[in-house]
């Protein structure tokens, strides 16, 4: 029958709704094989159709009257067993819902591992590639600094040369410049002779005779050879 044409009560509320004890509710439940259950207060309850209901009310009440003993230990006897089903049922649940649970802790630890052995690798990769990228970016820097140092270097060394040229060059023109002073002072020191002695020879001459060349002596060939180059 479909519960919803019946309400699930205890055997007190039902013994109020069918104005009987609850003795004798557990007896009709037993005989008529009402549906039971366990309740989460721990106390049984039956299944109380429209039917039962009806039929109660139309009989004349009955006067409370003491269940047989033997009627109640079978209905005691018929609670515990109802009791020790339903704790079956629980105990089975439990277990069930243990072992899920159980499941789903290890499943959740073995994520718990993989994604933290996974963070420890991506840490690691990362933690390399910084430590590469910066050793790349020292070399770099290393040998920048180098090339300045070797640009400074050379720059320096062709100064040096370069002033070194120079100073070569200024000696040289230096040079240049006493020998041809000396060569000039000599020179001319030389012509001034030359021309003495063209003087003193032309006086000491007759007048009627005719002049003989000079002849010309080492400074004069030296001095017609500076003239001509």
């Amino acid at each position: 029958m479909d519960e919803s044409a019946g309400e699930w009560c205890t055997y007190e509320q039902a013994g109020e709704r069918l104005r009987v004890s609850p003795a004798a509710v557990r007896a009709r439940a037993l005989r008529g094989g009402w549906r039971r259950m366990g309740g989460n207060d721990g106390k049984a309850r039956v299944l109380l159709t429209q039917d039962v209901v009806r039929a109660a009310a139309e009989q004349p009440r009955e006067q409370p009257r003491k269940a047989p003993i033997a009627e109640l230990a079978g209905a005691l006897r018929a609670h515990v067993e109802t009791l020790k089903g339903d704790v079956a049922r629980l105990e089975g649940e439990l277990t069930h819902a243990q072992a899920n649970a159980d499941r789903a802790t290890a499943e959740l630890k073995t994520d718990i591992e993989r994604l933290t052995a996974e963070l420890a690798g991506e840490r690691t990769t990362r933690q390399a590639e910084l430590a590469g990228e910066r050793a790349a970016r020292q070399a770099d820097q290393e040998q920048h600094q180098e090339q300045l140092a070797a640009e400074r270097t050379a720059r320096q060394t062709d100064q040096e040369h370069a002033a070194a040229r120079q100073a070569d060059q200024e000696q040289q023109i230096a040079a240049a410049r006493a020998a041809a002073d000396r060569g000039t002072a000599e020179l001319v020191e030389l012509a001034r002779r030359l021309a003495a002695i063209a003087e003193t020879q032309t006086s000491a001459e007759p007048a009627e005779a005719e002049p003989e060349p000079p002849r010309r002596s080492k400074l004069g060939r030296a001095w017609g050879w500076f003239l001509r180059n």
